[in-house]
């Protein structure tokens, strides 16, 4: 329908919204971890990284600084967002919503 957002069925039944890029997919996969909903999460980084295969340097590094922080790799994802933010600076206040330890 004209207008309406573009959804995929997983093989669960649960809908993806196809219109979201890898980094927005990643952000809400941060913010569904931080509420408990691992399975969500999971969701939204898998369609993260699936997206990122096509993308610029910059949206796979922070699709996996989401990564690491939904896995609970707070450290890993830390050092990784500070480099990023050596070779992006713009990046900074995303990189706080995307990792808890930023």
């Amino acid at each position: 329908m004209p207008g309406q957002p573009k959804n995929s069925v997983l093989p669960d039944g649960v809908g993806v919204d196809l219109q979201l890029n890898a980094i927005e997919h990643a952000r809400l996969a941060v913010l569904a971890a931080d509420s408990g909903d691992i399975v969500t999460a999971r969701r939204h980084i898998g369609m993260a990284q699936q997206q990122t295969r096509v993308t610029s340097r910059r949206e796979r590094q922070l699709v996996e600084i989401a990564s690491l922080t939904v896995t609970g790799q707070a450290l890993r994802a830390a050092g990784l967002a500070l480099e990023h933010t050596h070779e992006f600076p713009s990046d900074t206040e995303l990189l706080t919503r995307l990792s808890r330890s930023v």
